[in-house]
């Protein structure tokens, strides 16, 4: 996990790297955050859930809307409306606590 959050951290954002040389063949090999977490188990979000993750509150893992077998201390993408990645969360207690949350311009 401390590897993927160093690498959301020292990432640029787009307009950073336009008009660089070689720009172009960096943005065909992009992929959406969500898709880089290939082994993570993705959960999707409701709009009110999304607002508690954004608010840094866990969510009760029997009131996600779908279930996942993620066991205790495990990571899972929370996937919003847009199907965006809005934040990793981890398997605590039995709540998915934020670990990480992701405030994407909309």
């Amino acid at each position: 996990m401390n590897g993927l959050i160093r690498a959301v951290e020292e990432a640029i954002r787009l307009d950073q790297i336009e008009g660089r040389p070689g720009h172009a063949r960096l943005i065909e090999r992009l992929i959406a955050p969500k898709d880089a977490l290939l082994t993570m188990p993705k959960v999707k979000l409701s709009l009110e859930q999304e607002n508690q993750i954004k608010n840094g509150q866990p969510i009760p893992i029997e009131q996600l809307l779908e279930p996942t077998d993620a066991a205790p201390g495990a990571h899972v993408a929370l996937i919003g409306n847009n199907q965006r990645l809005r934040a990793v969360a981890q398997i605590i207690e039995g709540q998915a606590k934020p670990a990480r949350v992701f405030n994407w311009p909309d």
